[in-house]
């Protein structure tokens, strides 16, 4: 069996650090509004990673279709969920870009107020 590397990555599937990190996320209601509360570590704002596009993504496994646009262009995933764009400066994991380690919260749905 080889050795470890001196330094391991979050992609390491023996990582204990990243395998048994937990968020704590939680969904919680204030005043009709919803916010997606979360504690992320350092690692995960270091551990950026491409534009998610259609050349990216595999095809789907079902019917192995492509994920394009329906005049067959290619997709680029270049907003979060908010619509906010992304950028090669702002490469994080996931649906939303505006994440910081400070904040743990989220607002995700606003109420709808009279």
């Amino acid at each position: 069996m080889g050795q470890l590397p001196e330094k391991s990555s979050i992609n390491d599937s023996n990582n204990e650090d990243y395998l048994n990190y937990d968020p704590e996320l939680a969904l919680i209601e204030k005043e009709g509004d919803v916010y997606l509360q979360f504690s992320l570590n350092k690692a995960f704002f270091e551990h950026k990673v491409e534009m998610i596009s259609t050349k990216t993504l595999s095809k789907t496994k079902i019917v192995k279709a492509a994920f394009e646009n329906p005049n067959l262009s290619e997709i680029i995933f270049d907003v979060d969920y908010f619509g906010i764009n992304r950028s090669n400066d702002n490469r994080i994991a996931g649906p939303f870009s505006n994440l910081n380690i400070e904040n743990g919260q989220l607002k995700i749905w606003n109420s709808a107020k009279p």
